[in-house]
């Protein structure tokens, strides 16, 4: 089974719990500090090692994360015993999508042909929220292949203002 669905059910349980608690934000910086920590290779080697004793692994990371929230902690404990420690990076970004998708927030990942200054951003930015009727949360990216205008990409939606698409739309006007 891919580590996909497992992550989703584990964000979307840890998500009721944290929403039960009232602590949304406090679970999801906590997850996303996880998620660093786990980018950590030797971090990471010894949490997955099959030569460090269980015992050892949980009173390690029980440690490590002691002012954690204890619920975060029984969920990285029961991740490792479940030899799962590779889904928590998975598990913050199901968590993170889930208390966006709560508070009516969609994260936007624009792109343009150049660097653009933080007016042109803020523009584009109020532009797609209105658009979709929703606050948008953007990572702006630079694309030189796009020759010129943007694209946007809001969850599995794909807004092509690209000056490439419209040669492709124009191209198939006049060849009809």
């Amino acid at each position: 089974m891919s580590k996909g669905p497992k992550a989703k059910r584990y964000a979307e349980a840890s998500f009721q719990i944290a929403i039960t608690e009232g602590n949304l934000n406090e679970w999801a910086s906590q997850l996303t500090d996880l998620s660093f920590l786990m980018e950590n290779e030797s971090v990471y080697s010894f949490v997955s090692s099959a030569k460090v004793p269980l015992q050892e692994k949980l009173t390690i990371l029980s440690s490590a994360i002691a002012a954690f929230n204890p619920l975060v902690v029984n969920l990285v404990c029961l991740l490792s015993i479940r030899n799962s420690m590779n889904l928590i990076n998975p598990i913050s970004v199901e968590f993170n999508k889930l208390v966006d998708e709560s508070s009516g927030v969609a994260r936007a990942d624009i792109y343009t042909a150049v660097d653009i200054d933080k007016n042109q951003e803020l523009n584009i930015q109020q532009v797609v929220s209105k658009g979709l009727s929703r606050e948008i949360q953007a990572s702006y990216h630079m694309d030189p292949e796009l020759i010129g205008g943007i694209v946007v990409r809001v969850d599995d939606l794909v807004i092509d203002g690209s000056i490439r698409q419209k040669l492709i739309g124009l191209k198939r006007q006049i060849s009809k």
